[in-house]
């Protein structure tokens, strides 16, 4: 039932969704055990901890009052949601079976579609607002303020929380072989299989249309700009003065932003190849059994797709020269001031030594 915790298997003309620690004995990909066992707490530990960086700096006085900061704050804080709900269902992979609890099954089920929800929107949101400041720089004021940040993400709440409370009445834990599981209840199967189609439509192909229009419209607006410059620049006088000019602060901004909608396309996108192709199958009623290809696939796109949500902070210090030096003085202040201490108690002592070497009247001589 977690969307993207889970394997698919096509067989028989369906989809059916299990706990990624609950694959079938004959995977085909014995890699696909070192990579539940070891890779995803490396994923879950790295990315809570990056988030939680990423949240306190774009969160700091200096960096609160722009918009993108109030997004991409916002993203990191559903990514940490996100890798916290993977984090309990990889527990289940090591016996430590809480996920199948009630109560924190639907739980976990409604904070992973939710949190995958707002991070996936928070991307087309950011991608809209650097579309503006590239294309329609003079409505920066206007469109780009934190209060339409923040009614962005409010929106975002709601609709989540709207179309994703499913799992608290449609979700529960059922008994097999005489083990608990966390399961959709049989008179809501149907539910399970309308949701999965929603969820697509609303994480995958409505997101990535927006993202790819509005990168289209960037870059045709990029391309029109440099011609636009190249007329411009008819002597070589202002080549080169155009070359030495300083990169504004504007173009700083667009240019992590421009980074972070990349990053989701190329680590977002390939996780939904195998899940769109088992939804096709069924829609047409094929009945094609997933094949090892598919299989090792997913695995590998998996890691890509949790990867998402766990290497952002990784692209802010890359991108993002502001962030950066916000995030070194914050975090770096109490090295150097460390360091600050250690050197002035040398430097004292060794005042202290040259003192004793140099004669009383020759000190009191160099103090006038």
């Amino acid at each position: 039932f977690l969307p993207r915790m889970l394997s698919m298997d096509t067989e028989n003309g369906t989809t059916s969704r299990m706990l990624e620690s609950e694959f079938k004995a004959n995977d085909p990909a014995e890699f696909t055990i070192v990579i539940r066992q070891f890779v995803l707490p490396i994923i879950c530990f790295f990315g809570l901890f990056g988030n939680t960086l990423s949240v306190s700096t774009f969160l700091r006085n200096s960096m609160r009052d722009n918009s993108c900061s109030v997004l991409l704050a916002t993203r990191s804080i559903s990514d940490n949601g996100f890798l916290l709900t993977l984090f309990i269902v990889w527990l289940d992979f090591v016996n430590i079976r809480i996920v199948h609890l009630n109560g924190v099954c639907q739980l976990v089920l409604f904070m992973s579609y939710v949190c995958s929800f707002m991070s996936v929107w928070c991307v087309v949101f950011v991608t809209i607002e650097n579309y503006i400041r590239i294309c329609h720089p003079t409505k920066v004021p206007i469109l780009c303020t934190t209060k339409i940040a923040f009614g962005s993400v409010i929106l975002g709440l709601f609709l989540s929380f709207l179309m994703y409370n499913f799992p608290i009445w449609t979700a529960g834990v059922r008994s097999h072989d005489g083990r608990s599981y966390c399961m959709t209840k049989e008179r809501f199967s149907n539910v399970e299989h309308a949701v999965t189609y929603l969820d697509t439509v609303f994480t995958l192909i409505v997101p990535l249309a927006l993202i790819l229009f509005f990168m289209a419209m960037i870059l045709v607006s990029s391309m029109e700009a440099r011609r636009r410059q190249s007329r411009l620049q008819t002597q070589r006088l202002s080549v080169v003065s155009e070359l030495r000019r300083p990169v504004s602060p504007h173009s700083k901004v667009t240019r992590l932003l421009f980074a972070v909608t990349v990053a989701f396309i190329i680590l977002h996108t390939p996780s939904h190849v195998i899940r769109l192709k088992a939804i096709i199958q069924n829609i047409i009623g094929a009945n094609y059994a997933t094949s090892d290809t598919d299989r090792i696939l997913q695995q590998l796109f998996l890691v890509l797709y949790y990867l998402n949500y766990s290497v952002n902070i990784v692209i802010y210090l890359l991108c993002g020269q502001n962030f950066r030096n916000i995030m070194c003085d914050t975090y770096c202040v109490r090295c150097n001031s460390n360091t600050d201490v250690v050197s002035h108690v040398d430097r004292e002592d060794s005042e202290a030594k040259s003192r004793k070497l140099i004669p009383e009247d020759d000190r009191e001589a160099s103090t006038v």
